[in-house]
């Protein structure tokens, strides 16, 4: 398989980068002649840190504008807070001085977070991702947590690749689920390229727009809040608040603040913020909460050191809260 070897001479390669800086220098030119937006070069690659590094800048010369990060991407099994606060802080020192960071946790080459874990850890990705410093890039579905399925083997469509990474692709591009009509709103055909999952009669579009609470109206909520002063120029801290609650906070002076908790454990976490995140007001109001949190917006949370209202989080849940 590809992944068994060493592409020392195929991948990275300097001829890489200087083909892509001529491009770049195309795409100013095409921006400079029309001037109405600028075009941007966005890369899709797996490469390790240093190599990721120079797709921003090669000897000074800038190359991408956004070369991919995919460090959140590839996760496939149950990791604890350490290791997200070390890959996240590995991810973000990488990008050099002045470039912009990105985000993103699902694509169409690998099962969604939701079929690798459950719908809550999809809606948890997406919070991250969405609140992060950087640029934010979504996989059609995860606005609504969408899982995807596994796909019968004689409903293949890859048919030239090995039956594992097949089964990866096929299952992360099954249609939208749109609402519980004929395949799931995407076509009127008898049959689709590819099968729809049977949980679209309860996990589809139209149905979350009736809710008040539902991931999709989270996702607009979230779209909303990166507008924010914060959100877009404020700094970022990550905390490991137990072995299994992870959390980061986003600040800018004379601004809001945001804490992203979440809890990336199977067993109801009790934790004294304070213990672990200095500073922090009194009270705090959620802004944003899964629908497995126990919390809804607008919620007031105590979170002052010494009281005996502990912050509790449910298993796979995630709150966002904030305060001035």
């Amino acid at each position: 398989m590809y992944m068994d070897f060493e592409h020392i001479y195929t991948v990275d390669l300097p001829e890489t980068y200087e083909l892509i800086k001529n491009l770049r220098k195309f795409v100013h030119r095409i921006t400079k002649k029309f001037g109405d937006y600028e075009r941007v070069l966005i890369g899709e690659l797996y490469s390790e840190y240093e190599a990721f590094r120079k797709y921003y800048r090669t000897n000074g010369e800038r190359i991408l504008h956004f070369p991919l990060n995919t460090y959140l991407n590839g996760i496939k099994e149950y990791y604890n807070a350490s290791f997200y606060r070390h890959l996240i802080t590995s991810a973000i020192n990488v990008v050099p001085t002045g470039e912009t960071m990105n985000w993103n946790s699902d694509n169409h080459d690998r099962y969604r977070k939701g079929l690798w874990f459950n719908e809550e850890y999809e809606y948890m990705y997406v919070t991250m991702v969405m609140l992060l410093p950087g640029v934010a890039y979504h996989y059609y579905g995860q606005e609504i947590a969408m899982t995807g399925c596994e796909v019968r083997e004689d409903q293949h469509i890859d048919t030239h690749l090995d039956t594992y990474t097949k089964t990866l692709r096929d299952a992360a591009r099954t249609p939208m689920q749109w609402d519980d009509s004929l395949n799931a709103g995407f076509s009127n055909n008898h049959k689709t390229y590819l099968p729809v999952c049977p949980n679209y009669w309860r996990l589809n579009v139209e149905k979350q727009k009736r809710e008040e609470n539902s991931r999709y109206n989270m996702f607009k909520k979230m779209s909303h809040l990166r507008k924010r002063e914060t959100l877009r120029h404020g700094d970022v801290k990550l905390f490991t608040v137990s072995a299994w609650v992870f959390a980061f906070t986003r600040s800018l002076e004379d601004r809001e603040t945001f804490l992203m908790i979440t809890n990336l454990g199977t067993e109801t976490e009790i934790v004294d913020l304070h213990i672990s995140i200095k500073g922090l007001p009194a009270h705090m109001k959620v802004e944003i909460a899964s629908q497995n949190s126990g919390y809804k917006n607008g919620d007031k949370v105590s979170v002052h050191p010494g009281m005996k209202n502990v912050f509790t989080l449910r298993p796979a849940s995630t709150v966002v809260l904030s305060a001035m």
